[in-house]
């Protein structure tokens, strides 16, 4: 369940489900394996995989900007990073299939640094379990939410620098409640941009509906009319305020749920703080984040522990972690990975940053 069970509208969506644009969530290495005589994982689930703001099918910015569900990969986000990657986690941010970002205005930078420093507080404070399983740690979450920020600053969008900042000095009044549904507050909510629908774009800032609908695995996506709670997805995404769970096709709005809550999709439980969908009880289960880099369904204890980072597990039972490819680096969207760490995407087989040069409208 990592990077998409992170997505970027919440850092719990953003944490769970998508990132930059309008992510699904795609999250597979938190949840009980379905069918393993136990507890199954989560509904999007599997056992190996990305997330990402985390996964399942939602959709958001990094920043959580028009909230997805629960946090995961690759995307959401949950309701979606420059610097130097330092720790070396996802790799280089300059290495990524189909070359960097576009320069952003010269205080665009400072504007998505604090932006990304206060979705990670909040989130950490909010959903601490979902910073673990998306990004590992504080550091990497400011680098990551930083990149996918940047990528605001494309063709057509409304983005500047200074409603980033207000956004980012909203967050920290943003109670957990309205966090956990993906509402990061007016301030945050992403503007019309420009573009018409069906133009390519890459956020929703440079859609004139406030939509770029972009799948789990495309550089880029097109601008459509904004979908409702109930309603058809589109690519695989959905508008502000709803994400699409994998393996679905109707768009949902996540609901924090505790361990025992009735649920069908993990976007019904409470996956920042480590909870997700068991499908086959149709009950929301605790999730775990050993240490020891086993993962896998734990009958014993009706537990499914995860991997961080957006790391995926593979086998479903006494798997093992593996560990999230660098940026530029080969990846598999299958259940074994190797992930990408958000807000990288695995498009065409190599871990991709989001790059407004690529999607030129």
């Amino acid at each position: 369940m990592a990077a998409q069970i992170m997505n970027s509208r919440l850092l719990i969506a953003l944490l769970a489900v998508g990132v930059s644009g309008s992510p699904s969530c795609d999250a597979r290495s938190g949840g009980a394996p379905e069918g393993s005589g136990g507890t199954a994982p989560p509904a999007g689930a599997g056992s190996g995989g990305r997330a990402a703001p985390g996964g399942t099918g939602g959709h958001g910015d990094i920043d959580g900007t028009g909230g997805t569900a629960p946090l995961g990969s690759g995307g959401g986000p949950l309701p979606g990073s420059g610097g130097s990657l330092a720790s070396g986690a996802g790799g280089s941010a300059t290495g990524a299939t189909g070359g960097t970002t576009s320069d952003p205005p010269a205080d665009g930078a400072l504007a998505c640094a604090a932006l990304a420093r206060a979705l990670c507080a909040r989130g950490e404070a909010c959903a601490p379990f979902a910073t673990s399983l998306v990004f590992g740690t504080r550091v990497v979450c400011e680098e990551r939410l930083q990149l996918d920020c940047l990528a605001r600053f494309a063709p057509g969008s409304s983005a500047t620098p200074a409603d980033t900042m207000a956004c980012a000095d909203s967050l920290a009044s943003q109670s957990c409640a309205a966090f956990a549904r993906g509402d990061l507050g007016s301030a945050c909510t992403p503007r019309p941009g420009s573009l018409t629908t069906g133009a390519t774009c890459l956020d929703d800032r440079q859609c004139d509906s406030a939509f770029c609908a972009r799948a789990p695995d495309a550089a880029c996506g097109a601008c459509a009319p904004p979908t409702a709670p109930g309603s058809p997805c589109v690519r695989g995404s959905c508008s502000a305020g709803a994400v699409c769970p994998k393996g679905t096709s109707t768009c949902v709005t996540p609901a924090p749920g505790p361990i025992g809550a009735v649920c069908t999709v993990s976007e019904q439980c409470d996956v920042g703080n480590g909870v997700a969908c068991n499908p086959l009880t149709q009950r929301c289960i605790r999730l775990a984040l050993p240490s020891t880099g086993a993962c896998g369904l734990d009958v014993a204890t009706s537990t499914y522990n995860a991997c961080s980072a957006s790391a995926s597990c593979t086998p479903l039972l006494a798997g093992k972690c593996v560990a999230a490819a660098a940026d530029g680096a080969a990846c598999s969207t299958a259940e074994a990975g190797p992930p990408c760490l958000p807000p990288a995407r695995c498009v065409g087989g190599r871990c991709s940053l989001p790059d407004p040069s690529a999607c030129a409208p």
